[in-house]
């Protein structure tokens, strides 16, 4: 199982195995649609697109960064998101054409997937 493909299934499973809802998408059948949906029990629902970083940035290919635009339209119900992972450790971001891991909520030592999503959301989307 490549790197990138072995992260999503440990993030569902963090999710599922905590009572919240978790679903990937494989990308042979939705092109350009994000990776995952995650929905933490009681929060909206994050639509999330994961990368493995090699270096300081990441970023959606273009395809994906149309759906994740098209799915922004509702901010209080759906959070499309950019997720990297570099040495074991999340960096989460609202969408962009460009991620840059200095401006990402980064996963805290211990910190559990769940709950930085969770954190993320408060720190950065609550209105």
């Amino acid at each position: 199982m490549k790197p990138e493909s072995k992260a999503k299934s440990a993030i569902v499973n963090a999710f599922e195995d905590g009572g919240h809802y978790a679903r990937r998408f494989e990308d042979q059948f939705y092109v350009g649609f994000p990776d995952m949906i995650l929905i933490p029990r009681g929060y909206p629902a994050f639509f999330t697109e994961a990368k493995i970083i090699d270096g300081h940035h990441f970023k959606p290919r273009l395809r994906q960064w149309v759906e994740l635009e098209r799915l922004s339209l509702s901010p209080k119900h759906v959070i499309p998101t950019m997720l990297g992972v570099k040495a074991g450790v999340h960096y989460l971001h609202k969408f962009a054409k460009i991620v840059y891991t200095c401006d990402c909520v980064v996963q805290q030592d211990g910190e559990p997937i769940v709950e930085l999503f969770k954190r993320f959301y408060h720190e950065r989307m609550e209105l």
